[in-house]
């Protein structure tokens, strides 16, 4: 799939127009605009809470030491210099998990 497929595909997703049928009818300016639409549909799609969602495991290559802090204080800690430390954030960002090797 070539760029410009992958963008008239999103754009039919997002506005339900079927530009196949329709691209000839567009100017120069109704192609900006619907562009510019485009492109601010798709940075509310790619909000904090949804980067974050989709997030891969991240390596934290300088980070050894873990603490896990709650009400009654460190609840958890883990400061082996020899540790490679992941993180994973996942259910619309609601839930991090560390991983420790």
């Amino acid at each position: 799939m070539t760029a410009k497929e992958f963008v008239e595909k999103d754009l039919e997703r997002i506005f339900g127009v079927d530009l196949a049928i329709h691209n000839e009818y567009y100017t120069g300016d109704q192609w900006i605009e619907l562009m510019e639409e485009y492109h601010q549909a798709k940075l509310k799609l790619l909000g904090i809470a949804n980067v974050v969602k989709s997030l891969l495991i991240q390596d934290l290559p300088n980070c050894t030491r873990v603490e896990v802090i709650d009400q009654k204080g460190r609840s958890y800690v883990n400061w082996k210099p020899t540790n490679k430390v992941r993180l994973s954030m996942q259910d619309d960002g609601k839930t991090a998990k560390i991983f420790i090797d």
